[in-house]
């Protein structure tokens, strides 16, 4: 009689240890609280005015000033992810405009604007880079931190190791944060409408014409805006019918994705 009780006593110790440990593990899987904004008034600001949002929160990239081409990019940037639209805009190689674009990406994630985004670049290879600049900035940026908490504390909590995405939690839910080459799906938090946007990257000539993303809830959705950087090589300059193919890309497959 005393072997069963202490062989059932074992069981129920077992059981509660391993309770004890699911609990800490999920304690230190869940984000606890999110940070406060640091200046609310400068966070309105920012959401209202991209250019206001570049100077502010990443003063190292912007610290030479605009030139008129760059405020005219800026500003046209701003009327398609607020308004929508096609827009064109050429500028010379070197002058700053990859660093805008993916910048003004964040600036439409942080603002809720867009729940599917796609950068789309010449090749694969340049929209993945163009992909990592936007996860190393809501990952480092203290400027951004500040004003945007729950948008860039969930990735700063993975310290780099994206194998703790799987497991992030926010109030006891998984917030399905993720990043790939491809795809970077920021946290849902409850209590923040519109967070969990996703951005995806591809080469211009991938196939992206049935590009579409399932929601853990089960919804289907498609990029509701496409922001497109250099997507001319050197060698497709050359060759008209390479700049046909292109804009034919352009016009007919990109801009009908959603």
């Amino acid at each position: 009689m005393s072997a069963t009780l202490s062989a059932e006593a074992y069981e129920r110790h077992k059981a509660a240890a391993r309770e004890r440990a699911a609990a800490s593990a999920k304690a230190g899987r869940d984000l606890g609280s999110i940070p406060a904004v640091v200046d609310q008034e400068l966070r309105v600001r920012c959401e209202d005015d991209l250019q206001t949002f570049l100077e502010t929160c990443f003063p190292a990239a912007f610290r030479l000033g605009w030139s008129d081409d760059h405020l005219t990019l800026i500003a046209e940037l701003q009327k398609v992810i607020t308004t929508g639209g096609f827009r064109a805009v050429g500028m010379p190689r070197g002058t700053g405009k990859s660093t805008i674009i993916v910048r003004a990406m964040i600036w439409a994630i942080c603002t809720r604007r867009h729940p599917f985004a796609m950068i789309a670049a010449a090749n694969a290879g340049k929209a993945e880079r163009l992909l990592r600049d936007i996860v190393v900035e809501v990952s480092q940026n203290p400027h951004l931190f500040d004003l945007f908490p729950e948008v860039c504390f969930p990735f700063r909590a993975l310290e780099g190791i994206s194998n703790r995405a799987r497991g992030q939690l926010y109030q006891g839910q998984n917030t399905n944060i993720s990043t790939s080459a491809k795809t970077v799906c920021f946290a849902t938090l409850a209590g923040y409408p519109g967070t969990g946007a996703i951005v995806a990257a591809a080469g211009l000539m991938e196939a992206v014409r049935g590009a579409l993303h399932t929601l853990p809830d089960g919804r289907v959705i498609r990029p509701s805006m496409l922001l497109c950087d250099d997507f001319q090589t050197r060698e497709s300059a050359m060759s008209p019918m390479q700049c046909y193919s292109r804009t034919e890309v352009i016009q007919n497959d990109l801009v009908g994705m959603a």
